[in-house]
């Protein structure tokens, strides 16, 4: 029998300890609920999480009961999406707790309406210079102490629950079935708030997945229908469009995204990949260079950035 007590009390413990060092960077999310809205690849519903929420919530309230529950879910069952609040946010799981440090880790995370995103990008500071010194470093051990601590977990099943646990978490579930229940859980949201842009945009990323790019084009006009200034909407369109090899039409959705809002790293970053595909050397060079100047730590965050500004030179 799992002294689930002791396992429950510790990470209680890590919890307290982890938002000491977290608090220098923490802001209020305001209504904003993007995280919440795509968790598929979080892997937020670990064992360790989900008996720990459901000890505290109780099992007839809870909404994730088992790992086969937890594995590949697109939108958090615990969000409420009237008020735009969490339900068990005293025991969210870690991945919740280390906002606004896991969003900002790369740009493929950051959501463009975080109220991070300006900070970080106008500030032109890195959002780990923000911690004070060695709290990066006390955040990454705790963090490995909660891993230990779940894998421990784990090692007390007995036999038959081992083995529940390992079919559920080595069997990958194929993407095409992945993609559409993900489809038909958002789609149901969307019924109950149809003016939704976060759920009409995951729906639009879906079709683009599944290459139903008609479809999720579609989707995307119906957002800019609404609000012609969505950004994502934007960014979305002209990936398709390259995807499409419409580089031109790609081109002109990113430069009204730059026109709307002159942060947004990632577009000065397409716009040089997608001129540089159009052979249009010197716009290429001039959108690199922007970004640059917007922040000179997106050669970072940009692996590609100082190849393809060297190819703007040939």
């Amino acid at each position: 029998m799992i002294d689930k007590q002791f396992y429950f009390d510790k990470l209680d413990t890590l919890h307290i300890e982890l938002n000491n060092y977290i608090s220098p960077v923490s802001r209020d999310c305001g209504a904003c609920i993007n995280c919440c809205i795509n968790i598929s690849e979080s892997h937020i519903f670990i064992p360790l999480y989900i008996d720990y929420i459901n000890y505290n919530i109780g099992d007839e309230y809870s909404s994730v009961k088992t790992w086969e529950d937890g594995i590949e879910i697109p939108l958090c069952p615990y969000i409420d999406l009237t008020d735009k609040k969490c339900a068990i946010y005293k025991w969210r799981p870690l991945a919740c707790r280390l906002y606004p440090m896991i969003l900002e880790r790369s740009e493929n995370s950051m959501y463009y309406r975080c109220v991070f995103y300006d900070l970080y990008e106008k500030d032109y500071s890195d959002l780990e210079s923000l911690l004070p010194a060695g709290y990066k470093n006390k955040i990454n051990r705790i963090v490995r102490e909660i891993s230990k601590l779940n894998i421990q977990y784990v090692r007390e099943f007995d036999t038959p629950r081992l083995e529940q646990y390992k079919k559920a978490y080595e069997t990958p579930v194929p993407d095409d079935e992945r993609l559409l229940n993900a489809l038909c859980i958002y789609r149901k949201a969307l019924n109950k708030h149809p003016q939704s842009i976060c759920f009409q945009t995951q729906i639009a990323k879906i079709y683009m997945e599944l290459k139903d790019y008609n479809s999720a084009l579609n989707m995307l006009e119906n957002i800019l229908e609404t609000d012609k200034k969505e950004c994502i909407a934007k960014i979305l369109k002209a990936k398709i469009y390259l995807i499409l090899n419409r580089t031109s039409d790609g081109i002109s959705e990113i430069k009204e995204v730059i026109k709307i809002n002159k942060s947004i790293t990632q577009a000065y970053y397409m716009l040089g990949v997608m001129c540089l595909l159009d052979e249009k050397h010197e716009e290429a060079f001039e959108a690199f260079q922007s970004l640059l100047n917007i922040n000179h730590l997106a050669k970072y965050r940009y692996k590609d950035l100082n190849k393809f500004i060297g190819l703007c030179n040939h």
